[in-house]
């Protein structure tokens, strides 16, 4: 098994060398304990189910193998849930809490920062986005007063934004990573004023 996640490493940095340049952007959003959205729409069927190192295989039932490896390696630092449609695994996300060591890029690296969001298409629509942000959200501030939570979605992405949208959170900036392949050289942020 070792072997195979040193051949999943050198892949990766094969391919990233191999992507060239790079520039992506992205819209930022913050909330607060009094704009976070706790009235969504009551669902019965999704439930919200914390991971720990020994669940992360839980994630194979609706993403490829080498996502176990990467939530493996992040569960450690991070709170990773994943969330269920009538107890069957339909997505998952990970709250980065303020200090910790990730994988995300350096604007991150004070703040709470929720990433690695995942919704199987056959079930979007139904809210299951925005429970997994508020959720991730109120652990936060049941942990920490006066905190602030952060997420960021490519500025493209209208279903993902909606999404961060109906949780309660408000645009707060745009980022721009220029790279080479996924790694990050730079970044400029563009602080904006609040909006919906």
């Amino acid at each position: 098994m070792g072997g195979g996640v040193k051949h999943m490493t050198l892949r990766s940095v094969i391919i990233r060398i191999l992507y060239g340049p790079t520039i992506r952007r992205q819209a930022c959003f913050i909330v607060t304990e009094e704009i976070l959205n706790y009235n969504l729409f009551y669902s019965k069927e999704i439930t919200i189910e914390e991971l720990s190192t020994e669940t992360c295989n839980k994630v194979l039932d609706i993403r490829e193998e080498h996502v176990k490896a990467a939530f493996e390696r992040m569960v450690k630092n991070s709170v990773v849930v994943v969330a269920k449609w009538n107890k069957r695994i339909v997505g998952h996300a990970i709250l980065k809490p303020d200090g910790q060591i990730s994988e995300c890029t350096q604007v991150w690296k004070n703040k709470n920062y929720i990433h690695y969001c995942y919704v199987d298409p056959k079930y979007r629509g139904r809210n299951i986005y925005p429970y997994m942000l508020v959720y991730l959200a109120q652990r936060v501030f049941k942990d920490q007063a006066k905190q602030q939570v952060y997420i960021s979605a490519d500025y493209k992405n209208y279903s993902s934004i909606r999404g961060i949208h109906k949780a309660g959170f408000y645009h707060w900036a745009n980022l721009t990573e220029f790279g080479w392949g996924r790694i990050v050289l730079f970044y400029k942020v563009k602080i904006v004023q609040y909006k919906k």
